[in-house]
């Protein structure tokens, strides 16, 4: 969940790729998605994810990530849909940054369609991470509903 240390580990792995045999030396497009996070390449982390056989609850916050980097908020919000929604077993620190990340571009948003998901987005947060409260850095607006 924090991009530049991962960056910082998958540089200090590839060193080790000559040392490992030839099927051993890829890395899972995620794995390069989360390097080019860190240095705020929106452009190649779609690409990178675009080689992915079957989207993940990570790949779909990498995407989330990458859509909201470069301005496109709505669908940053629909692509952290995907992290919740997939998520059943996984990081609960993926779903909770997922549900902070998109209640936060509701209200940048600001679409009057789109309160009653803002709601339920508030709504998830207070019941599984908030222990009834809300996320640090919601708005006022989000408070309200």
């Amino acid at each position: 969940m924090d991009p530049p240390e991962s960056s910082k580990h998958a540089a200090a792995r590839r060193k080790e790729l000559p040392h490992l045999p030839e099927h051993m030396r890829r890395f899972d497009p995620e794995v390069q998605a989360w390097v080019d996070v860190a240095k705020e390449r929106w452009d190649k982390v779609l690409a990178d994810l675009s080689k992915e056989t079957a989207p993940t609850p990570e790949s779909f916050f990498l995407r989330a990530r990458a859509l909201e980097g470069k301005g496109k908020t709505a669908e940053a919000i629909n692509a952290y849909a995907g992290v919740y929604t997939l998520n059943f077993g996984g990081s609960t620190k993926l779903t909770e940054k997922a549900l902070k990340r998109s209640i936060t571009l509701y209200a940048v948003l600001g679409n009057e369609d789109r309160v009653g998901e803002t709601r339920a987005q508030a709504k998830i947060y207070k019941e599984l991470f908030g222990a009834g409260g809300l996320c640090e850095g919601a708005s006022s607006e989000v408070v309200a509903l």
